[in-house]
């Protein structure tokens, strides 16, 4: 029967409580509308409130004591789409049109550096078998021209080259010295000497740093075996080894009475290169940094891939943790795939020859649509949120953990798009804004169809929505369990969400002031709320007071405190009531009232009666 219900909270067994007011905690001179509020929380003893505004990163104590400034590279239109990913004392940032940052706490240090993923991801081979890219020290060259752009530099490139084996026989003639070079070694190796022979032969080893950009005059050898046979008799000798660097040469040299057979090969293998491009010096060539502290050249190529985070291709714009993997995705030419580094490696993407269950992992949403990957929940499966619909990843059904074999990605029975905005946790529930922003959904498994399911939590309260959109939201689990959303008018809308006993409430909050984003942290007894609001034309960061903090009555019952405060006034009002009638329809007759009953406890004061236009709540 509510009507109106504003500066109430719902109490989760069925009564209303009237709202605390709010404590200007800081002013920001150089404040802007982009600034959002993120919770740094290392554990339940230790919180520190972030703020986010343009080129800017403010790290505060909980009463808004600035700790640390860090400068960023987001302007005011980017700071809304950042998103952030914490696990104890660091946490990731990430914007689509920038590198994956990381703040990082030690002690009473922060640092904002730049995420370096090792290995990785990549984008789909090339498929054009004209293309080649081939490396000779630090020069990437293409067969075709590519390099068009200094969008091109902090690229990654993964190069594959297969080594042949090669098997094959040499025959050193009596001779006062003979010389032979045998080129390129890759993979187990052995050199053999066969037959009858009298005389001593030299095995002289260079890796490629010691021939790489010198004439082959001036390469330096290193020797690494000497065989010596005294009588032309059979004197078989054999070296053998490993070579993991492609381009290592040997040097044989033999000086003997009678000719000696030889024998030597290598298995090759497939050679893996990533590099990194630097500066571009024209269309064909680029100068890169060789990422996997590998030497050797790599001859022309068609097998390879460019890196699926970069200027080109766009950056990760939301992440999760989940079965100990770092799940990125959300990038600009590829919104619909997910990545998932190597387990319990969070910076490396590496795969194996051939595949191991800790490998990295790529998944591609096997939609009709391409639509952008917006959210992740880490339930018993990776439930990924997209602009259009909700998938569900999961792995093999015995033991339910992700491998590279064994992921499956499949869509729920829900069709409901997700909006830009922070999905979070309320116990097994993930709630969400549907992709209008005119309506909080929230998703759970359901055992019956073996698939999560969507429903409206806001079905009986659309209208808070009218008009505004859902900008910001955050759970505060006690003292009430309630989600904090703001609106795009600046008002706040809260729900009271109890799932155990199917409590869903909400009312409207007017804090005389316009929110721009909401966040909430652990502190003693209770949960602390935070806003980010102009007042009276002054930017602030604004905590919610608490109904248990009494040491100074009159503030916990104002809106602004500290900075032109205003009284928090609480507004209920009820539906028309009806005049029952004999026959027809009562529908908006107006019901005489005689008397009304209202439970109080710790009033100060209030009125109550019947509306009329123009006048007050008369007392009756």
């Amino acid at each position: 029967g509510t009507k109106v219900c504003e500066n109430f909270i719902v109490l989760p067994q069925g009564g209303i409580i009237n709202r605390p007011g709010s404590h200007v905690i800081k002013t920001i001179p150089n404040g802007t509308p982009s600034g959002v509020l993120a919770p740094f929380i290392f554990s339940t003893e230790l919180s520190m409130l972030l703020r986010l505004d343009e080129f800017v990163l403010e790290v505060y104590s909980g009463d808004a004591v600035l700790v640390k400034s860090i400068e960023t590279k987001y302007s005011w239109n980017e700071v809304g789409d950042v998103r952030w990913l914490q696990s104890a004392d660091i946490m990731y940032f990430f914007h689509k049109d920038h590198p994956t940052y990381i703040l990082k706490r030690y002690a009473d240090d922060w640092t904002f550096t730049e995420v370096n993923f090792e290995n990785g991801p990549f984008l789909d081979a090339n498929s054009d078998k004209n293309h080649k890219l081939s490396l000779t020290g630090d020069i990437l060259h293409s067969t075709v021209p590519m390099f068009d752009s200094v969008t091109w530099i902090g690229t990654l490139i993964k190069l594959e080259y297969n080594v042949k084996p090669k098997n094959e026989r040499l025959v050193l003639e009596k001779t006062v010295k003979e010389t032979e070079t045998l080129y390129n070694f890759f993979g187990p190796f052995s050199i053999t000497t066969t037959g009858n022979w009298a005389g001593t032969l030299v095995i002289e080893r260079c890796d490629y740093e010691d021939w790489v950009g010198l004439p082959e005059n001036e390469w330096e050898w290193t020797t690494v075996r000497t065989f010596e046979s005294t009588a032309a008799i059979p004197a078989n000798y054999t070296y053998t080894g490993s070579i993991d660097q492609y381009s290592t040469h040997f040097r044989l040299t033999y000086i003997g009475d009678s000719k000696v057979t030889i024998d030597w090969q290598f298995t090759g293998g497939m050679i893996i290169r990533i590099v990194k491009i630097k500066d571009i010096l024209n269309e064909t060539n680029a100068i890169v940094e060789i990422m996997d502290k590998i030497t050797g050249d790599i001859e022309p190529t068609d097998a390879w891939a460019e890196g699926a985070f970069s200027i080109r291709s766009g950056f990760p714009s939301i992440g999760i943790f989940h079965q100990g993997r770092l799940v990125l995705a959300g990038t600009k030419k590829s919104p619909s795939t997910v990545w998932m580094s190597k387990s319990s490696s969070w910076n490396d993407f590496g795969i194996s020859i051939p595949l191991v269950d800790s490998d990295a992992i790529t998944a591609t949403l096997a939609s009709n649509q391409v639509n952008e990957i917006r959210g992740f929940a880490s339930k018993n499966r990776l439930v990924i949120f997209t602009s259009g619909s909700i998938w569900a990843a999961r792995g093999n059904e015995d033991i339910g953990l992700i491998t590279p074999s064994s992921i499956v990605v499949t869509p729920s029975s829900s069709e409901d798009g997700i909006a830009f905005v922070d999905v979070i946790d309320v116990g097994p529930l993930s709630l969400y804004v549907q992709y209008h922003r005119k309506m909080i959904r929230s998703i759970g498994y359901d055992f019956s169809s073996d698939t999560y399911v969507s429903r409206d939590m806001s079905i009986l309260s659309s209208h808070i929505f009218d008009e505004k959109n859902a900008v910001s939201m955050c759970h505060q689990q006690e003292p009430w369990g309630l989600v904090w959303c703001v609106l795009s008018d600046g008002t706040i809308a809260t729900m009271t969400l109890q799932q155990e006993h199917q409590v869903t409430a909400w009312t409207r909050q007017n804090i005389n002031a316009f929110a721009y984003s909401v966040c909430s942290m652990p502190g003693e007894e209770q949960d602390n709320v935070y806003l980010y609001t102009k007042r009276n034309g002054t930017y602030c960061i604004e905590k919610m007071a608490r109904r248990i903090d009494r040491t100074n009555e009159h503030s916990v019952y104002m809106d602004g405190f500290g900075l032109a405060p205003t009284p928090v006034v609480s507004t209920l009002e009820c539906l028309d009531w009806e005049r029952p009638l004999n026959s027809g329809s009562s529908q908006g007759r107006v019901r005489d009232m005689s008397s009304v009953m209202v439970r109080v406890f710790r009033t100060c004061g209030m009125t109550a009666g019947v509306f009329t236009e123009g006048n007050s709540y008369p007392i009756l």
